[in-house]
């Protein structure tokens, strides 16, 4: 829909829960301003939620007359989490009421930045994960309902997968990180089939259905793999989980064709 009479294009402000969370997922709980700490999500006690603090911006805006607006960008895109960023408070109404200071072009290098800093510091948590945390990622991923008849097969070299799914260096560097570990998983698959043979397969199943469902509801390239790693992770913000389901996710990356064949 395009500009009509004068006014601007309608737009909804409806963000999925699902891409609330990959985002202050990916956000290291901080703030995404160069140079602010200031948490996104504080902690509450034991019997209470936690606070989230957070405000998320949009870089490009929600609507056509917004700051930084661009009337070419359709709804969903404008309320993809690419085109989305998170913020304390302060710092949300800042650039917001400046946005010929903060044009879209400095928040997307901002957005970039941050969320590759939040991947780098996950690397320290890989020692950590072990079976036990492999084993409770693998059964979560793998489908309830049974195999989908498919063998788990050898796809193409990592690179080509990488340039065929417009991949760009942070999750390349992701999937570098979760490599590490595919090896393991390959040992929790094999231990669990020794008393489950249809466990390969579902664990399969679980994954392309997954992809598939996230496709369908518009998420492609890096914001898919953020989709799948979040869903991985059994929605977990907690660093443990978070690095066990990216090992899991490369490891089916990895071996699984579906990326190439849908």
């Amino acid at each position: 829909m395009t500009k009509s009479g004068g006014r601007s294009k309608a737009t909804k402000r409806y963000i999925s829960d699902r891409t609330q969370k990959i985002l202050f997922g990916l956000s290291g709980n901080e703030c995404a301003y160069p140079g602010c700490s200031e948490a996104v999500i504080r902690n509450a006690p034991s019997d209470k939620e936690p606070v989230v603090l957070g405000i998320m911006a949009h870089i490009y805006a929600a609507a056509d007359n917004g700051p930084r607006g661009d009337p070419n960008m359709s709804t969903a895109e404008r309320n993809s989490a690419g085109n989305l960023i998170v913020f304390c408070p302060t710092h949300h109404d800042l650039i917001d009421k400046q946005p010929d200071v903060y044009p879209a072009d400095l928040l997307l290098e901002w957005k970039k930045k941050h969320e590759s800093r939040f991947t780098k510091s996950l690397v320290k948590f890989v020692d950590a994960v072990g079976f036990a945390e492999l084993e409770v990622t693998a059964n979560a991923v793998a489908a309830s309902d049974g195999p989908t008849g498919a063998a788990i097969d050898i796809p193409i070299p990592p690179a080509d997968k990488i340039a065929r799914n417009n991949l760009n260096k942070s999750s390349e560097m992701q999937l570098q990180i979760g490599a590490a570990k595919s090896a393991e998983v390959a040992k929790v698959v094999a231990s669990i089939a020794q008393l489950d043979t249809g466990f390969p397969n579902r664990l399969k199943a679980g994954f392309v259905n997954q992809y598939r469902a996230l496709v369908g509801e518009g998420f492609s390239g890096d914001e898919l793999f953020k989709a799948m790693g979040f869903w991985a992770a059994r929605g977990s913000t907690e660093p443990i989980d978070q690095m066990s389901g990216l090992c899991v996710l490369t490891h089916l990356f990895l071996i699984c064709e579906v990326f190439e064949r849908e």
